[in-house]
């Protein structure tokens, strides 16, 4: 199986519903805006945002009237009164874009995988003001998958400099995987490695303060074929990358980090508590260890997804509320003491969040799917508040 459908599978069947926390004062207002939608079952999958007039969300279509479905990227840009689709390089084979990171109006950069036959590669896109060109990437494993999930251009450096993560099938072997690495300065790429956590380590998300302080989250399984879920988080410290052990009495799967400053970062996820449901999961490293926050009581399960600060007290965790076709839009506000849960719309069927950006200082914008019954598939969604 695709690395990328793994990661997908298992972070969906995270199943997922919260007792909302009474609302607090102050509290944003998000309004569901109009998004497009291509021939098939549509998925945002990121978002981020240079200014109020070039935000870009990522993701993919499925067609499922083909047997083995296939599927195909989606970039949609914001031009300030809109979504539209935003033209960018296809595939013959089937393509999608995970992650996307928007440093300027004219300096963006997309990653995911496309599949040459049998082969996953990692794919990056770059955006210079004018279009969107592919940037060509490391495939460690020639032969299998290889798959990009985040991506972040780093802060203070030049240019060009991005880091992005994600993983690939490990070489010599048809099970397991291995955390992947990259990056890009000078217009070269570099690939980094770290201690294999478990059998099958996977990055889904990279945040960055300086060239010499950045953030990857993940999750790995003790076995590739059902063992338990350990979380990941790896740090770079300017000359090499090492792993960070989190608290975790349970199992643990990390998808989003957002890093303020070395001293101040969050990563959120989802654990698994007993019963029949996984539960969200925030965490915050304070510069010398990873402690766990509560966010609230989860009796029917939840997940966070991805998340994004406006400061050290305004901070925004998406992803889902309910399971299946029965969720519900998920946004919790860290108020510098507290996670609460922020009044969302949720439009019929099963709406998801799983992207979330900020465009200082006070708009944020969340992006994922829900079900269209009579389309029978996804439909894109997007959320935007104004007053974060």
């Amino acid at each position: 199986m695709a690395i990328w459908k793994t990661v997908t599978t298992i972070a969906l069947a995270g199943g997922l519903a919260l007792a909302a926390a009474a609302p607090a004062a102050a509290q944003a207002t998000w309004v569901a805006v109009p998004s497009p939608n291509a021939a098939g079952s549509n998925e945002l999958l990121g978002v981020a945002g240079a200014d109020a007039t070039h935000a870009w969300a990522v993701g993919r279509v499925v067609d499922f009237g083909v047997r083995p479905p296939t599927y195909r990227s989606v970039l949609l840009r914001w031009t300030g009164a809109a979504w539209a689709p935003d033209p960018h390089p296809r595939f013959a084979g089937n393509h999608q874009l995970s992650g996307v990171d928007a440093r300027a109006a004219d300096d963006a950069w997309a990653v995911g995988s496309f599949y040459e036959g049998y082969a996953g590669r990692t794919l990056v896109e770059h955006w210079d003001g004018a279009r969107w060109s592919v940037v060509a990437s490391p495939n460690p494993n020639p032969g299998g998958g290889n798959h990009l999930a985040g991506v972040k251009a780093v802060p203070g450096a030049a240019p060009g400099t991005v880091w992005a993560v994600g993983n690939y099938g490990t070489p010599n072997t048809s099970i397991g995987s291995t955390k992947l690495i990259l990056l890009r300065s000078g217009g070269t790429w570099r690939q980094f490695t770290t201690p294999a956590v478990t059998v099958s380590d996977v990055l889904e998300s990279v945040d960055a303060t300086g060239a010499s302080d950045a953030w990857a989250v993940g999750w790995g399984s003790t076995s590739p074929f059902g063992g338990t879920a350990v979380g990941i988080t790896v740090r770079w410290n300017g000359s090499g990358w090492a792993s960070v052990p989190i608290p975790q009495p349970s199992p643990v799967m990390l998808f989003g980090v957002e890093a303020l400053t070395p001293n101040d970062v969050w990563a959120v996820g989802q654990t698994y508590l007993g019963g029949a449901h996984w539960v969200p999961i925030a965490l915050h490293w304070d510069g010398g260890r990873w402690t766990r926050t509560a966010v609230g009581s989860f009796p029917n399960g939840g997940a966070l997804r991805d998340i994004v600060a406006l400061s050290p007290t305004r901070i925004y965790a998406v992803g889902l509320d309910g399971e299946g076709t029965n969720a519900r839009s998920l946004v919790l506000r860290w108020d510098g003491t507290a996670w609460t849960r922020e009044a969302t719309p949720s439009p019929p069927v099963g709406p998801k969040l799983f992207g979330v950006a900020a465009v200082a200082p006070a708009t944020v914008w969340a992006v994922g799917h829900r079900y269209d019954q009579a389309a029978m598939g996804n439909r894109t969604l997007t959320l935007r508040t104004t007053n974060g």
